[in-house]
């Protein structure tokens, strides 16, 4: 829309069109965009495809409209609507659009009816929101067969066009596939630098913290040995929907809201099951409007009810933010205590799954520097099920951070006898070492596992600490295991600069300078934005950057 608005200011001729999927007509940014666009009489034209479905949400229950062109009247500009497999209709539609936006007639909204055959991913299980015989009807309109047959029926296409036109789309289609292709002498699988001086074998990583325990005991808050029951393996997905399940079951006041959580069960098949069992007005599908969305958990909390609110990828949650800081983090204080606002939001964050832009931020900073948040994230299956129950019952807004990569990461826990997690705020000593402190927390958790069993090579005893509760800061566990160790290094996958690595040196060294051999280090995600999933292994944390750090913790002493 601005595009077209300075385009129009400059005396330019040229009309912009922008395209959004049904889904994205619930998002207050499009509002927006046409709002706007009207008033200032900006030359766009706005072409929704609407195929149905915003991953598993059908159109109704995105709108209660007729059509979504039918919004255009509330705007003030022309609403079209269209056959969307018909290239023919479409083209006529749209020229018109574009004559009425040079005319100076403003902006125009064109729907497109169309339909998405295939599934939204390859991740995405279509059959549990739709049918095969619907599917198979749309399958007979497909657009491009129906084009093609309406252009030899006008005789204006023959078997050499057609296999011209073929050639052509295969052409474009390897294009892409060309661009990636290394170059001589290039070694797109290697690592930025040779590393031949340290051997290891991962172990944590794929079988969660707790089987990397062999440095020392387990301690909760600096002291509580924690037992183990031998049961077999659980996921920390399977966790945390048990814990939405316990929840929901033990208090219906807790409501569980997102894009996609209910018949589909999630993206990550987190909410799987629960609205069939709690029903649709437990679990509910909602618009894809994530400001909606915390909006409205804001008013149910004032309400008295509890809601669970899913943003599906920590990215989404961006647009809600308006309302995260404006109004959950302040309500309480505001109000001088009497108007609580028992949210829990639940982001899906960090890398390690190949995601590619909006689908792997770290974006606890964020969240850490907005008083009146509580922020945690959990490491092993056991935590994710006590800290999403306590952070339900908490009658504090609470992010709860959940790492993407882990939630196929697997460890002991008997689903029967849960291990609670009280209060929010109390770190865990993962694995006890002499030599310095691995301050960490959420995914990188198994990389600092991994890297204390590697670093006894260099005959380095290392201590983890896993921080799980990022707001409140549990300084009392931090504190007494660097004074212990003497030196220190803070873990984790957000950027360095302005990330939560710094706060944390800070604060270790504001109460521990006296005990510390060397300054306090951090090993972080490099200050770019999120990398291509090809690049993902270099930006992220590991285990060589890790005992890189640790060999700069000025030894000179010890030796």
């Amino acid at each position: 829309m601005g595009l077209a608005h300075a385009a129009r200011l400059k005396g330019d001729d040229v009309v912009a069109l922008a395209m959004v999927g049904d889904g994205g007509t619930s998002e207050g940014d499009f509002h927006e965009a046409l709002n706007f666009a009207a008033v200032w009489q900006a030359p766009v034209v706005f072409l929704v495809q609407n195929n149905g479905f915003a991953i598993s949400v059908p159109l109704a229950k995105q709108t209660a409209a007729p059509s979504l062109a039918h919004k255009a009247v509330g705007y003030g500009m022309p609403g079209r609507l269209v056959d969307g497999n018909d290239a023919a209709a479409v083209h006529e539609v749209l020229s018109d659009a574009v004559r009425h936006a040079r005319a100076g007639g403003g902006p125009t909204l064109v729907e497109a009816i169309t339909y998405r055959v295939d599934a939204h991913t390859n991740a995405d299980d279509a059959t549990r929101y739709r049918g095969d015989a619907e599917v198979e009807t749309w399958r007979e309109h497909d657009p491009i067969q129906l084009l093609e047959r309406e252009l030899t029926e006008r005789g204006l296409l023959d078997e050499a066009g057609k296999q011209a036109a073929r050639d052509a789309a295969e052409a474009i289609g390897r294009r892409p596939a060309r661009a990636h292709e290394p170059g001589p002498g290039a070694r797109p699988h290697g690592p930025v630098r040779p590393r031949l001086r340290r051997a290891h074998t991962p172990t944590a990583r794929a079988t969660g913290p707790a089987a990397g325990r062999a440095g020392g005991r387990e301690r909760v808050g600096g002291d509580a040995p924690m037992t183990t029951v031998a049961v077999k393996p659980a996921t920390m997905a399977q966790a945390l929907t048990r814990a939405l399940r316990d929840a929901m079951a033990a208090d219906p006041a807790v409501h569980v809201m997102g894009e996609d959580v209910g018949t589909l069960g999630g993206v990550f098949r987190v909410t799987d099951g629960l609205a069939k069992e709690f029903g649709e007005d437990r679990c509910t599908d909602t618009p894809l409007a994530e400001a909606g969305i915390l909006g409205t958990a804001v008013g149910m909390a004032m309400y008295g009810l509890r809601p669970v609110v899913e943003m599906q990828f920590d990215a989404f949650a961006y647009p809600a933010f308006e309302q995260l800081i404006s109004h959950v983090s302040r309500m309480r204080n505001r109000t001088r205590g009497t108007m609580p606002l028992p949210i829990t939001i639940r982001v899906p964050y960090g890398g390690g799954i190949g995601g590619v832009e909006h689908h792997s931020d770290s974006s606890e900073a964020y969240y850490m520097a907005t008083p009146g948040l509580h922020v945690v994230t959990p490491a092993t299956v056991a935590d994710a099920y006590g800290l999403l129950r306590a952070a339900i019952t908490s009658d504090d807004p609470v992010v709860f951070l959940e790492p993407k990569r882990l939630y196929w990461s697997k460890d002991s826990w008997n689903p029967e006898e849960p291990t609670p997690v009280e209060p929010i705020g109390r770190a865990v000593v993962r694995r006890s070492g002499r030599s310095a402190t691995l301050i960490t927390y959420g995914p990188s958790v198994p990389v600092c596992m991994e890297a204390a069993e590697a670093a006894r090579a260099e005959g380095w005893d290392l201590e983890v600490v896993d921080l799980r509760s990022l707001v409140p800061f549990d300084d009392e566990t931090v504190c007494a295991s660097v004074r212990r160790t003497g030196r220190a290094v803070v873990v984790h996958e957000s950027g360095s600069f302005g990330g939560p690595g710094g706060e944390i040196a800070a604060r270790v060294t504001e109460r521990c300078f006296h005990h510390l051999e060397a300054p306090v280090l951090r090993v972080a995600g490099f200050d770019v934005p999120y990398p291509p999933p090809m690049l993902e292994r270099h930006h992220l944390p590991g285990v060589d950057r890790i005992l890189d750090a640790v060999g700069r913790l000025q030894w000179e002493a010890e030796s």
